[in-house]
């Protein structure tokens, strides 16, 4: 008899196990072929798990992939079960329209085949957030708190209170002019994108600087947070459901202490109380970020407080610095990568400056007026954007018809900005080259290539910190190239760029010289 009992209870586990490996076997295939999108080409894997769009951001190359899967297959792309990839200037303007804007993506473990776009749970942002908290304005997926969080903010960022902030900013470059001069002096070697961002953490707008670029070091491992956690949030995001789980594991494991978001949220908590109990380094008629903000905190607290100023500092730490680094080490890379290019541009720089139409250090308003520079710094965000993963969105209730196919309520639809900007219909035949002059024809053209820059997002998600971004490129970069010559080490040597949802750079190392003029 208990033998009996054993086989029945054997026989029953193996029946339950058999019963959920139909079930997930049945579902996995009524994915992969149900109509619309089994119709759609790509990997043939892709249809059946996510595990192959899994293996293949985790190579850290995932854009390069991403590229010649459309030369391979054409605009549209099926990546995932539920996830298509697009390559269609067209199609911007519908996913990421400003009004009526898409859903950014969610999952769930119990969604359906096409869950209904008004899901909550998970998204492909999720992996950026801390479980539990409030997201960051890029990474929220409610359409209405992220137009209200914006609107909190959006004139602290504007163009016209820009002017403003270039003090600080300025003390910032000449802290890292010192170092650079100090490096020609010695004729020593650096890992120049490494100052480069030290340069962009210091310059964020805090009142007084971190001090990376004094101490000549990543202080407290900021950047190693963010380079790791930017990575796990790549991951994660395909599988975003997980997140919470893997969360909890990871904080137990390190043994109570903050890892991740929560260690970058008490880093900037800290920072900020610390800076606001020292004082602040803006002169008379000068504002920074974390300035404007206490003084909207201080003018309503109640309305905006604390915790508003600590939520919109954060993304200025997570991913503003980073993506301006990174620009800045695409801009050095390519313009001594391209020496025809960077005579040019010296020559239109030097031009200025000899006839007094810089400032000692150039001003936004100096930059704007250096046609090539503007060239140059366009192509450096289209060549090397700083996200290198598609914006994805959920397609809403009705579906949607792009690229001359059917999408279903609840399907997942993207465009990489890599993707779009090595389109050659829409930017030559040289579109995998650095050629600034492409920005500098005909309007017609020029409205056709803006229509698919995708570098800082488009629509209500476009990326809120940009003109402060731009306000440091244009700022740093033609000062570099009036100043400075960097000499690479190994000048055979192709830079290193790791896609962890950052396109992070390594490998460019140079030998700072004072420039001979």
């Amino acid at each position: 008899m208990d033998a009996f009992r054993a086989w029945s209870v054997a026989n029953s586990c193996i029946a339950v196990l058999a019963s959920w490996f139909i079930l997930v076997a049945a579902r996995t295939l009524i994915k992969a072929y149900r109509p619309p999108l089994s119709d759609l080409p790509g990997p043939w894997i892709a249809k059946f798990t996510k595990l192959w769009l899994l293996r293949a951001i985790n190579t850290r190359s995932w854009e390069k992939i991403n590229i010649e899967l459309h030369r391979q297959y054409g605009p549209v792309v099926r990546i995932s079960p539920n996830e298509c990839s697009l390559d269609d200037p067209d199609a911007v303007k519908i996913i990421y329209r400003t009004r009526d804007e898409l859903v950014k993506v969610g999952t769930t473990l119990l969604d359906d085949i096409y869950e209904p776009a008004d899901r909550h749970q998970g998204e492909r942002y999720s992996g950026w957030g801390l479980p539990g908290v409030e997201p960051m304005i890029f990474t929220q997926r409610d359409i209405e708190r992220h137009s209200q969080r914006t609107k909190e903010v959006s004139g602290l960022y504007s163009n016209s209170v820009l002017h403003n902030m270039e003090g600080p900013v300025d003390r910032v470059i000449e802290a890292l002019f010192d170092r650079l001069y100090e490096f020609a002096e010695r004729g020593e070697v650096v890992e120049i994108s490494d100052w480069l961002h030290y340069f962009a953490f210091d310059a964020i707008g805090f009142g007084k600087t971190f001090g990376f670029l004094r101490a000549g070091l990543d202080i407290s491992n900021v950047m190693k947070t963010i380079h790791g956690y930017s990575r796990y949030g790549a991951l994660v995001g395909v599988f975003a459901e997980w997140h919470p789980i893997i969360f909890k594991i990871m904080t137990a494991l390190a043994s109570g202490k903050d890892v991740g978001m929560a260690y970058l949220i008490k880093f900037t908590h800290q920072t900020i109380t610390e800076l606001h109990e020292k004082g602040y380094d803006c002169r008379e008629g000068e504002h920074d970020i974390l300035s404007s903000l206490l003084a909207k905190h201080q003018k309503n607290p109640d309305v905006f407080t604390m915790g508003d100023v600590h939520h919109h500092v954060l993304p200025n730490v997570v991913g503003g610095a980073e993506t301006t680094g990174i620009t800045l080490s695409a801009a050095v890379y390519f313009l001594w990568k391209n020496p025809q290019v960077l005579a040019k541009l010296r020559q239109e720089v030097d031009a200025r400056k000899s006839t007094g139409k810089f400032h000692d250090i150039v001003t936004v308003n100096d930059a704007a007026g250096c046609r090539y520079l503007q060239a140059v710094i366009k192509e450096t965000l289209r060549l090397h954007p700083g996200n290198g993963l598609g914006l994805t969105r959920l397609v809403p209730k009705g579906g949607l018809t792009l690229s001359g196919h059917y999408f279903p309520e609840g399907a997942e639809v993207n465009i990489n900005a890599y993707v779009a900007h090595a389109n050659r219909t829409v930017f030559g035949e040289d579109a995998d080259s650095f050629r600034p002059e492409r920005w500098l024809r005909d309007q017609e053209t020029l409205n056709r290539m803006e229509n698919y820059f995708l570098t800082w997002g488009k629509g209500s998600r476009t990326c809120l910190g940009r003109n402060i971004s731009l306000m440091e490129i244009n700022k740093l970069v033609p000062e570099l190239v009036m100043r400075f010559d960097f000499e690479f080490e190994d000048p055979e040597r192709e830079w290193t760029v790791h896609n962890d949802w950052f396109m992070k750079q390594e490998d460019i190392k140079v030998r700072v010289k004072r420039r001979k003029t």
